[in-house]
This record gives structure tokens, C-alpha cells and sequence, in this order.
């Protein structure tokens, strides 16, 4: 992860890296059991030079989108508010994804990249007509797509249900 101090990272980006590897273990677990092998990398070299994951899903945990009605879509990302330049990540990121699955320990939902890339390049305007939203905080970019248009678009490819009984 690296160090923290004014160009390493901060404490925020390490809790939520750490999250992060926690909720992909726990997809990994729980979608093998439905018969889908992610096969997750875990080394920062396999994950810069091929991807998330063998199958190209990338797993994010979105711990707030029940309270905001939103899955916060990323697009770019630093370790560090004193670090220059973004990088770009999540959706933009160029690797073997061609999945996106987001969600929670409840729930998660799997979206092509590349409807979403579709969506995130649209013009402003249409954007603003469908609730969608580019965002900025200070180590992320990304856009807020609205969970009633994700699942009523038809962008969302598979929904995973988590509380349901097997």
C-alpha cells in the first residue's frame, strides 16, 4: 500500500482499500457457490498488469448506496490529496474488465465496462435528465448513477441476492 505522510497514503484510502479486499473475498466466496469462479488477484503486480480478476469482473463495495439511492461509479483515483494527477481506475481503467459488479453484503449487481463507459461519456445534458451525476471528492472521481435508472435501463446484467435462502 506505501507509506502514509503528505504523498503516501492517507488512513481514508487505506479503511477503504482494506474494505475493498474484504468484500472481494466475500464475492469470491459467495458466487462460488453459485458456480462463478472470479479467481480475484491479490498481488499489486497481477492487478496492474492483468486486472482484478482472471474472469475480468471488477468488484467494488458501495456501502452507502442504499442511503443515497446512488452506486458511486469510479472513473479515476489517487492515494493522496497532495498527489498531482489522477490515474484513472474503475471503469476507465484499461485491463481485462468487462465487468463491473457493485454492491454490499446484501446485494450486488454486475454491469458491462463498456455500457457504463457509454453512459459516463454521454453529454451533460442527457445525464442530468436521467439523475446521473460526475463527482469529485479529493482522491476520487467518479459518477453517481441512480439505482432506479441502473436497474431500470437495463444496464444492470445480474442482479446477486444475498439474503435469499439456497
Amino acid at each position: 500500500l506505501g507509506r502514509m505522510g503528505e504523498y503516501g497514503i492517507t488512513e481514508y484510502y487505506a479503511q477503504k482499500y482494506q474494505e475493498g479486499l474484504e468484500f472481494q473475498d466475500f464475492i469470491s466466496d459467495r458466487l462460488r457457490v453459485e458456480g462463478f469462479n472470479i479467481g480475484v488477484y491479490s498481488s499489486l503486480k497481477y492487478q496492474l498488469n492483468k486486472g482484478e480478476s482472471a474472469s475480468g469482473i471488477e468488484i467494488k463495495f458501495d456501502g452507502r448506496f442504499r442511503e443515497t439511492g446512488n452506486f458511486y461509479i469510479e472513473v479515476a483515483e489517487k492515494s493522496h490529496p497532495n498527489v498531482a494527477e489522477f490515474s484513472a481506475s474503475g471503469i476507465l481503467r484499461s485491463d481485462n474488465a468487462w465487468g463491473y459488479l457493485i454492491g454490499d453484503y446484501q446485494d450486488a449487481y454486475l454491469f458491462s465496462v463498456l455500457q457504463l463507459r457509454n453512459v459516463y461519456s454521454r453529454p451533460t445534458e442527457w445525464k442530468q435528465q436521467m439523475g446521473i451525476k460526475n463527482t469529485e471528492i479529493k482522491t476520487s472521481r467518479g459518477m453517481l448513477l441512480p439505482l432506479k435508472y441502473a436497474l431500470n435501463s437495463g444496464l444492470c446484467i445480474k442482479h446477486f441476492d444475498f439474503n435469499k435462502s439456497n
